[in-house]
């Protein structure tokens, strides 16, 4: 992560990525799984949500930012 610039592009990638995840894991579940792994399943979805918004949260912050200084 050295030398990454950590910008509104960069935490838009990193959103999709997560979006990515999280349909996969969605479609694991409706593709059924026992209910042991839909639980494990469930707490990954709840913490990729939760890391998306607040990827959003600083990303809106960010735009904000940029342009007040401009």
């Amino acid at each position: 992560m050295f030398g990454t610039q950590i910008d509104e592009a960069y935490l838009d990638r990193i959103t999709e990525d997560f979006n990515r995840e999280q349909t996969k894991l969605m479609n694991d579940i409706k593709n059924g799984v026992d209910e042991e792994k839909q639980k494990d399943i469930t707490k990954q979805i709840t913490i990729l949500t939760s890391l998306m918004m607040a990827i959003l949260r600083l990303r809106n912050l960010k735009k904000k930012l940029a342009l007040k200084m401009n």
